[in-house]
């Protein structure tokens, strides 16, 4: 039966990004997702296939960003030719064709081109660009068809079920379609590494000079394997890690970031021409992986995630013998007096951190944020003999709060840690900080615990009041096991 272009479902973007829709057989129906790549990797043809009861029509919501609208064409419902979208407002599918396939081609374009960097060798892409995808909650799978020597490299994780023998299937509608994720296709190799009960999915893109996998996979695994000095394991399970090389830079990897879209991935840019000596001296890696320890936290608090991972990413360093203790204080004092310096305005710690990149106030809510749970942690330690730390709460949040595609808000969360080690440390510090427009007070607690800058360098005194905790932070009384002892 012909389509029939009777109301808005197909919706013209008039902003950046609007739903696209498409008439189904349930409110969440089965969509299947098949997505074959070309050989020259420029670009991709989509099969979205829906089923359903025919019995029961609602609208499914297809996410439809401004540049996926520019870089789709030939779109086709069951075999039949659907209007451009850049030129009609919208179409119906008729009630007897709810069960069908949604199929397009698409131009690939490379989300790398922000470092001036791209290669024939790979494309690498925001899946969000070229896939019309199902709102989070939908049953919904991909699988991809690709090229001989070409794979790819994705956030999603391998579907529950099977339904194809011979393809596998990954599974979408986690998080919500607008947030960023990277989706990388190419000639380069998946190598999944052990760590603790679940594994990392490392790709290597390829570069000039090309880097050295021993080399990547050892700095790699070491900073993924110092976040289990936490509490012995990863909660995010089987992240997507990508290495991208960048050709000659100042600093072994000059930008790292995590992105949640679809799951969770990593992804470093790096010189590949550096030692490994030189990644492993570099912080940003085991601080990316100790975002981990947290759900996604809003952006408007960025103090809290940020905090975290920059108190941890020398914590974990000294944890696992890659500084000594001295050297790991010696950092954490540098970064508050980074972060002291970094208070130039009046304004809140929470209002700063809501317009960080506006305002460009990192220092101040990176440490802000690593001074208050450096607080939190040892007030823990303190108020519950040992038996609650900054540690135990990250373990509990691990158990019950990782669910991908929920946003926390740092109240929310600062709430739960407490709820789970029985206290009001982190209420407390939340309230009283989070409103102050000045950098949080740490000194009396650092003498306690016995760290001192003194002459340029710092001072350890092991006869302070609070010098056991101090011992406690740093040097933990169980490593992590190896993967599967």
């Amino acid at each position: 039966m012909p389509i029939k272009l009777t109301r808005l479902i197909f919706i013209l973007a008039v902003t950046a990004m609007l739903p696209l829709s498409a008439l189904t057989g349930s409110a969440l129906a089965t969509v299947s997702y098949t997505v074959e790549v070309n050989p020259d990797l420029k670009q991709a043809a989509v099969q979205a296939c829906f089923s359903g009861d025919p019995d029961d029509p609602h609208l499914a919501d297809l996410y439809l960003s401004g540049t996926a609208r520019r870089a789709i064409s030939r779109l086709r419902w069951n075999d039949q030719p659907v209007p451009d979208l850049r030129r009609w407002g919208g179409l119906q599918v008729s009630p007897d064709q709810q069960t069908g396939c949604l199929s397009y081609q698409v131009k690939l374009s490379s989300s790398s081109e922000r470092w001036g960097y791209t290669s024939s060798a790979y494309m690498l892409t925001d899946p969000k660009h070229w896939l019309l995808s199902p709102p989070p909650g939908a049953d919904a799978m991909v699988r991809f068809v690709l090229p001989d020597e070409v794979a790819v490299s994705h956030p999603w994780p391998r579907a529950e079920t099977q339904p194809v023998q011979g393809s596998v299937w990954y599974r979408l509608g986690l998080t919500d379609p607008s947030w960023s994720s990277n989706v990388a296709f190419g000639r380069f190799a998946i190598h999944n590494i052990p760590i603790a009960d679940t594994f990392l999915r490392l790709a290597v893109l390829p570069g000039t000079p090309l880097p050295d996998l021993n080399v990547t996979r050892q700095w790699v695994t070491e900073s993924a394997r110092a976040v289990l000095y936490s509490h012995g394991d990863l909660p995010q399970s089987e992240p997507q890690v990508l290495v991208m090389p960048i050709g000659r830079q100042r600093e072994a990897i000059p930008f790292a970031r995590v992105l949640r879209g679809g799951g969770v991935g990593l992804q470093f840019f790096i010189d590949p021409a550096q030692r490994l000596r030189d990644y492993r001296d570099d912080w940003k890696p085991t601080h990316e992986f100790s975002h981990l320890l947290l759900p996604y936290i809003s952006r408007r608090d960025a103090w809290l995630s940020e905090g975290l991972a920059s108190y941890y990413q020398n914590v974990m360093r000294a944890r696992d013998g890659r500084l000594s203790e001295r050297e790991a204080w010696d950092k954490l004092l540098a970064g508050f007096e980074r972060g002291r310096d970094g208070v130039t305005s009046n304004r809140t710690l929470a209002e700063e951190a809501s317009g960080m990149h506006r305002n460009q106030s990192y220092k101040r809510v990176y440490w802000s944020g690593a001074a208050m749970l450096f607080l939190a942690d040892v007030e823990l330690r303190k108020s519950t003999n040992g038996r609650h730390s900054l540690d135990t709460a990250l373990a509990g949040v691990a158990a019950c709060c990782m669910q991908l595609g929920k946003v926390w808000r740092a109240q929310d969360m600062m709430r739960e840690m407490d709820r789970i080690t029985g206290t009001d440390v982190f209420t407390s510090i939340y309230r009283r900080h989070t409103r102050s427009n000045r950098f949080p007070a740490v000194e009396t607690v650092l003498n306690e615990l016995g760290v001192s800058h003194r002459r340029g360098r710092v001072s350890l005194n092991d006869d302070a009041s609070s010098a056991h905790l101090r011992g406690q932070i740093m040097r933990p009384v169980v490593p992590p096991s190896e993967p599967g002892g």
